[in-house]
């Protein structure tokens, strides 16, 4: 444990659960060795500086700057965005569950489960127009836990939503978190 001088204790502010918890995750995610894609945002949400818009110094619809303000004029000093998205890219990620055989066992049940009627589950798969069977086939027990997460810092605050869909024993699990950290 880092010990501070006393005074200084008074001045910052506690730590929350939730700056531990995304703390913990950062380090987890970067233990794991797979990419995350760090994208500038603009802080009030409106666009991504990316593809086409990554040299941009201001958003193109409510004009606020891209950069915080720096201390100087240093040019070597990095600039800091006022918001950063995080993309965690999908394909690696499902590249590591096919890896292993038990886990791409279950990630090719629907393809590999015989029916009662003998035949397999893919050919009875209905169109995405029929939402409630693809709710009934989402429920089904498959031990697959799929976790898309987006992060974004914005100013002081960490804004983070995250989906986590666990499908196991008939349940199904959405945790939106946008956890206030002051």
């Amino acid at each position: 444990m880092i010990e501070y001088p006393s005074g200084i204790i008074e001045y910052c502010p506690p730590v929350t659960p939730c700056q531990e918890i995304t703390t913990t995750m950062k380090k987890l995610i970067k233990d794991l060795g797979l990419p995350v894609e760090k994208i500038a945002a603009c802080k009030n949400g409106c666009m991504l500086y990316w593809k086409d818009d990554v040299d941009l110094e201001y958003c193109k619809f409510c004009g606020d700057a891209r950069y915080k303000p720096t201390r100087g004029r240093d040019p070597r000093r990095k600039k800091s965005p006022y918001a950063v998205l995080r993309y965690l890219p999908l394909i690696p990620r499902l590249q590591r569950l096919y890896c292993s055989r038990s886990t791409a066992e279950h990630m090719t049940w629907h393809a590999t489960h015989q029916t009662e009627e003998g035949s397999n589950v893919i050919h009875l798969m209905p169109r995405r127009g029929d939402i409630l069977t693809w709710y009934i086939l989402i429920l089904q027990k498959s031990r697959v836990i799929f976790g898309l997460a987006f992060a974004q810092i914005v100013l002081h605050h960490t804004v983070s939503t995250i989906v986590l869909i666990h499908v196991d024993s008939l349940s199904l699990h959405h945790t939106l978190s946008p956890l206030v950290c002051a």
